[in-house]
């Protein structure tokens, strides 16, 4: 929403008028209705498109590390289930999902950002001791911090892209066959790569 139009409090009058919103000749009226304009706010902390001061490399050292661990908890999980008493998925609750008819779909077209980490040699785990229980909850913990780990990773990559950031100094990049922009870069001492592309989406 770019307008709103409200009728204000003298003390809210005077912070949107001090952020902006409320433009610096308007006088306050108890009674007046007021166009809110959030133009010009700004929605991105710098503070979060700044990837050495949140440690975006280690985030993605970590990514890594849990995606191998997960793999190996997978495997061994795989190789005991046949031993199990529990089911796969445990407790957790998966509803069923019900196909909607009927409905024209509507569609979006959005810039999407991925930032990997490039010649990381992921940790090795030796699982061979767990039984299955023990590698099924090891599993279901590693799952719950990569969910964390990538968040903070997607938040960090969304904030430099909104902000313009030149933290990360990307090479001028080369497209490839399915349409996509591929840039380089060092940081740090790592390599890094950036992938760009516009992908369709279903309005929900």
């Amino acid at each position: 929403m770019s307008e709103l139009e409200a009728v204000l409090s003298e003390e809210s009058f005077n912070v949107l008028q001090e952020a902006g919103v409320v433009e610096e000749n308007e006088t306050y009226s108890r009674t007046k209705t007021y166009i809110l304009n959030f133009r010009n706010l700004k929605m991105i902390s710098g503070v979060w498109a700044n990837p050495r001061t949140l440690g975006l490399l280690s985030l993605l050292q970590e990514e890594a590390d849990l995606e191998a661990e997960q793999k190996a908890l997978n495997a061994r999980r795989k190789a005991l289930k046949s031993e199990a008493t529990t089911s796969e998925d445990g407790d957790v609750y998966f509803p069923k999902e019900k196909k909607v008819e009927g409905v024209v779909a509507e569609f979006y077209s959005a810039k999407c950002v991925e930032i990997r980490l490039m010649k990381y040699k992921a940790r090795a785990y030796d699982v061979s001791s767990m039984n299955y229980e023990e590698a099924d909850k090891r599993v279901k913990q590693v799952r719950q911090r990569l969910i964390v780990v990538r968040y903070i990773i997607r938040a960090i990559t969304f904030a430099m892209e909104m902000v313009d950031s030149k933290s990360i100094a990307w090479d001028a990049g080369s497209p490839t066959k399915n349409g996509k922009l591929e840039q380089m870069a060092d940081f740090s001492g790592c390599i890094l790569k950036k992938v760009t592309w516009e992908e369709e989406f279903v309005c929900s």
